[in-house]
């Protein structure tokens, strides 16, 4: 039986009506049910892009986003500071709470000659002798108080003849001494309030060392016997733990910046962008036949606890003398051949 043509119309209103009731319903549950909310919790003021939707400058922490739910790319963006960049998931009316840490973007300058001398003047004013008595032969090292007086750290009953000395009087009442014997060097701890002096490492070779602030480790660069490049070594003259590190480079090219960070000079390539959690390559075991070759330093932020290492600058440098903490612990001073940079690796 064939419909009218009066039902045929009114079957086509309604499929018309019942057709734009959801496009109604679709479109309110688009505009105003479909969200889900993105919180940044960062340092404001920074850009928020989420890929291909919107930007939003964010001046307050949390920094509410609303946005349909789904997967995105979302790009954090402060001036001075590296590029954050992750991907999130947005969920359907609920919300994600994010929370970001900026780093600054490293800075590279060269110093001028007047601020060369006043920021690479050597600090340490703690002394120490270490005399030969003629008859005996004992060799006995003195230190000097902050009252100026003199007293005896340690005794050697045998000839040392090339030694090292680093003493952390004031602040940790203690000293570090390296014996270099010729077949081995010895690194001794001296604890000045219980008179004792114990052998806490022996290598093939130690280069030098330095105390990471606030803490009773210490930074050695070393070398095994099966080794000629030296190796970074973190050690805990409390606990005597040892721990060898990623970083192959000398104690004197590294900056503790504090008890568990610091920053170091290598020649060995990084892998990345600067920034970003960087791979350290092995350097060669023995050096390079092509002597007309010669590797330039990058350096890198080193976490102690995660042993992760973060590139902040590829250099030019071909040889570097010293590194030193600034005063305002934000920068160091990197000396090369006569001339101070600095580089600024916090705000």
């Amino acid at each position: 039986m064939a419909l009218s043509e009066v039902t045929v119309k009114r079957l086509y209103l309604w499929g018309a009506l019942g057709f734009i009731f959801i496009a109604i319903i679709y479109l309110l549950w688009a505009i105003f049910l479909n969200k889900g909310t993105l919180l940044i919790e960062a340092e404001t003021p920074f850009l928020a892009t989420i890929e291909d939707v919107k930007a939003v400058s964010c001046t307050q922490s949390p920094c509410e986003i609303k946005v349909a739910p789904g997967e995105y790319i979302l790009k954090l963006q402060k001036a001075g500071h590296y590029e954050i960049e992750e991907f999130i998931e947005i969920p359907l009316g609920g919300a994600l709470r994010k929370q970001y840490e900026f780093m600054y973007k490293a800075t590279w300058t060269q110093l001028d000659e007047s601020a060369q001398l006043n920021n690479f003047t050597d600090s340490i004013n703690e002394k120490t002798t270490f005399t030969r008595d003629p008859e005996t032969g004992r060799q006995t090292l003195y230190f000097t108080d902050e009252n100026n007086e003199e007293s005896i750290a340690t005794s050697f009953i045998r000839t040392v003849t090339d030694y090292s000395v680093y003493p952390s009087i004031k602040q940790r009442n203690k000293i570090l001494f390296i014996d270099r014997l010729e077949n081995k060097h010895i690194l001794y701890l001296i604890d000045l309030k219980e008179k004792s002096r114990n052998s806490i490492a022996d290598y093939f070779r130690i280069h030098d060392l330095k105390w990471i602030p606030d803490s009773e480790k210490i930074i050695v660069s070393a070398n095994t016997e099966n080794n000629i490049n030296p190796k970074l070594y973190l050690i805990d003259t409390a606990t005597g733990e040892i721990i060898p590190l990623e970083i192959q480079t000398l104690a004197a090219l590294t900056a503790p910046i504090s008890e568990n960070r610091i920053i170091a000079a290598t020649s060995q390539s990084a892998s990345g962008i600067e920034g970003r959690l960087t791979e350290l390559s092995e350097l060669d075991a023995t050096p390079s036949a092509n002597s007309d070759y010669q590797s330039t330093y990058n350096f890198v932020e080193y976490d102690l606890n995660q042993a992760a290492p973060r590139l902040l600058h590829r250099s030019n440098l071909k040889s570097i003398n010293a590194i030193r903490l600034a005063e305002d612990e934000q920068s160091i001073y990197v000396l090369s051949e006569g001339i101070v940079y600095e580089l600024k690796f916090d705000s």
